[in-house]
């Protein structure tokens, strides 16, 4: 019998605590209005390896085509470095709808560069953690 009771007070405590914690995360999140930069629009950045294309016309219709469609804000196409970098908005088009142009453009196979990732600082990742809790959390978005 002492043993449920104890139970059921250790359970209600921790309930109370989990509800009195979120409560504070979320008055936390929307104690401040979010800045101009939190507001906009969520960009990323792709880069493709082009050293399958063989002619530098090719480089060129490549980046005309890729400035034509919705959602891309920018594109560089490098024929040196044999690389196109584009930064696009994920909502009005992905990466593989990107690659997929790409390919019909240039008439060959194209792939996503990799660039080597090296470990962070845990600090920034803590930072950036709770950043992305914040805005998760806020009402004002």
């Amino acid at each position: 019998m002492k043993k449920t009771n104890r139970l059921k007070k250790w359970g209600k405590g921790l309930l109370i605590f989990s509800a009195v914690t979120f409560s504070g995360l979320l008055v936390w999140a929307n104690w401040n209005e979010p800045t101009i930069t939190e507001k906009l629009a969520r960009i990323e950045m792709s880069s493709f390896d082009l050293s399958n294309v063989a002619d530098h016309e090719s480089y060129d219709k490549i980046g005309i085509a890729l400035k034509k469609e919705e959602g891309v804000t920018a594109c560089a196409v490098n024929p040196d470095s044999q690389m196109a970098s584009v930064t696009f908005y994920p909502d009005k088009i992905s990466k593989d709808e990107l690659l997929k142009n790409i390919m019909q453009t240039a008439g060959t196979s194209v792939s996503f560069k990799q660039f080597e990732m090296k470990a962070g600082c845990p600090v920034r990742a803590t930072s950036e953690f709770f950043g992305k809790l914040k805005q998760s959390l806020c009402f004002r978005n």
